[in-house]
């Protein structure tokens, strides 16, 4: 079965440091909630760490999107002479119907280290460059010794970056290698793991909306999982295991889109964020349009925006859970 979401992988680039381990508080320099409102890097050439084609390999950044490119890049696997650090598919949607070329991937890891990929046309991005190690988020107390050569060490923030979009990962994410699970910068470290394939904002959720009689369940309802559900889901979540286990972090503000009614641990719901009788002022829809100064999670659209009117529509039409 085809895995659709965002990969990353196992490398064989060991990262040789002389720095000292220093055990602090969790929320310290980086962490999910630390780099929760980031802003994303700048001044750096975009695509600068793109992988490139050599000898055998020539071609092959083409091939298998989608794929887990772990299973042949890595130290033991049939691609063993290409290691790359970080590799993905992205998409234009969150179902992974159709890949998208020419978005920018950044990482930033736990030393400031900046990574840039642009995706190709079969949205493949990879690189080599190395992931450097988050010494500080160490618990020492339940993981022992550090190990600065172990990817599940080497963890990053990321954004997405397309037409004028950006897009940022909700947490922080491990690389992870074959005895370290990896996680892709398309998932959130909630009880389900993934939400999807990795997705800029910006684009539209469905291929097409109706004029009049739109549906919260046909229509808006798949809008706000594609785009509000990664931080806006009730109660909080735990990050990687390697970080001290008794943390969690809640990136949701109370607010929970994931379905009509809010749950019992959200303080508020759909009902709280929508205004019938002046579509253009609900918050569901002022809060993450683009320019706007507010939402640290993302800008998703523009009032020209296919997403953005059927939302708008269906608000006018009376917010029916319909």
């Amino acid at each position: 079965m085809r895995r659709i979401f965002s990969r990353t992988i196992l490398a064989v680039l060991a990262i040789f440091m002389v720095l000292c381990r220093v055990d602090i508080s969790w929320g310290g320099v980086f962490s999910a909630e630390s780099q929760k409102w980031a802003p994303v890097p700048a001044g750096h050439v975009p695509g600068k760490d793109n992988g490139v084609d050599s000898g055998q390999s020539r071609g092959n950044r083409f091939h298998m999107p989608g794929e887990d490119c772990g299973i042949c890049h890595n130290t033991t696997g049939k691609a063993s002479r290409f290691n790359f650090s970080i590799s993905g598919t992205i998409y234009k949607d969150r179902t992974g119907r159709e890949p998208l070329e020419g978005a920018e991937i950044i990482l930033k890891d736990a030393q400031g280290g900046v990574i840039s990929m642009t995706s190709n046309a079969a949205g493949n991005f990879f690189t080599y460059t190395p992931i450097k190690s988050d010494y500080n988020g160490w618990d020492s107390l339940s993981q022992g010794a550090f190990d600065e050569t172990n990817p599940g060490n080497w963890r990053y923030k990321a954004w997405i970056k397309y037409d004028g979009f950006v897009t940022s990962m909700a947490t922080i994410a491990p690389v992870g290698g074959m005895s370290t699970a990896r996680m892709g910068c398309g998932m959130h470290h909630g009880p389900t793991g993934s939400r999807g394939a990795l997705l800029p904002g910006g684009l539209r959720t469905l291929p097409s909306y109706p004029s009049s009689d739109l549906s919260y369940k046909n229509h808006v309802l798949p809008i706000l999982r594609n785009k509000c559900k990664t931080c806006h889901m009730p109660g909080a979540a735990n990050p990687k295991a390697t970080y001290p286990t008794g943390y969690t972090f809640d990136y949701s503000g109370g607010l929970d889109l994931t379905a009509y009614e809010k749950d019992a641990l959200s303080a508020k719901g759909i009902a709280d964020v929508v205004d019938k009788g002046s579509p253009d002022a609900s918050a569901l829809l002022a809060v993450p349009i683009k320019d706007s100064t507010g939402h640290a999670g993302g800008k998703f659209w523009t009032v020209d925006s296919a997403d953005y009117k059927a939302i708008r529509q269906w608000i006018a039409e009376g917010a029916r859970n319909n």
